[in-house]
């Protein structure tokens, strides 16, 4: 067909009529339209490769040494140290479904450290050293822990639908530094976040970097915090291998 033309097509049971009105041929973008998007992306391959070659050495470090204080001082890694845990008291940086898993298996074959992955860019070496098994006490004994717990799942619900609320108000319209007032909270701004900054917790982290890029200035999302605070936020710019 030619611009102008029209042409009927019989179907099995009617009859349309089509005319072409115009032909839009499609232009590439140019190397400076796509140069931001080629710089991200080749960003993002060696951020993996690197990561991999640091999942790689760490793998190898585990795999000969049961000591994860002496591979954490060769790599210049924090450690972050336990008591004896139960699941509902698990600080806020082990939180993580796999890593309690691995912690509350039914039983250890050894006590040399593991890496278990978190996300696709993140994961820990963990060691478990001990463990204590488990004991049925009375109610008297439990009755508090029962009470706090309670109440934390009642405060994380609350925080869940609080933040679910707020980041559907925010998708429809309502500014967030108007969602600030109104909770009578301070409104911060945080530039150059990397996956490993410790300027918030590390759950809230780990969400901005799920937060689509694409969408810079109206992706919003929320975090819990382990005593049941809620994060908001939005993602305003992404440079490469940074959020802000």
């Amino acid at each position: 067909m030619v611009v102008g033309e029209t042409r009927s097509i019989e179907l099995m049971t009617s009859i349309h009529l089509l005319k072409l009105d115009e032909i839009i041929k499609p232009e590439p973008e140019s190397i400076e339209e796509r140069s931001d998007q080629i710089i991200d992306s080749l960003t993002s391959i060696k951020v993996e490769e690197l990561y991999v070659e640091l999942l790689d050495e760490v793998s190898n470090m585990a795999f000969t040494s049961s000591d994860i204080q002496n591979i954490s001082k060769n790599l210049d890694l924090d450690v972050v140290e336990t008591d004896f845990v139960a699941k509902n008291e698990l600080p806020e940086s082990l939180q993580s479904q796999n890593l309690i898993d691995y912690i509350f298996q039914d039983s250890f074959e050894s006590n040399f450290p593991e890496i278990i992955e978190l996300s696709e860019l993140s994961a820990v070496l963990i060691q478990v050293t001990d463990y204590q098994e488990e004991k049925q006490l009375s109610f008297q004994e439990v009755k508090s822990q029962i009470q706090n717990v309670y109440l934390a799942e009642e405060t994380m619900k609350a925080s869940k639908e609080f933040g679910e609320n707020s980041v559907s108000e925010l998708q429809n319209g309502l500014e967030i530094s108007e969602l600030s007032i109104q909770q009578g909270q301070t409104l911060e701004n945080y530039k150059g976040i990397k996956r490993d900054s410790s300027l918030l917790p590390i759950q809230a982290v780990n969400q901005i970097f799920t937060l689509p890029k694409s969408k810079s200035g109206e992706a919003f999302g929320y975090s819990i915090a382990q005593n049941g605070d809620t994060f908001i936020f939005r993602l305003d710019d992404v440079t490469p291998g940074r959020f802000q």
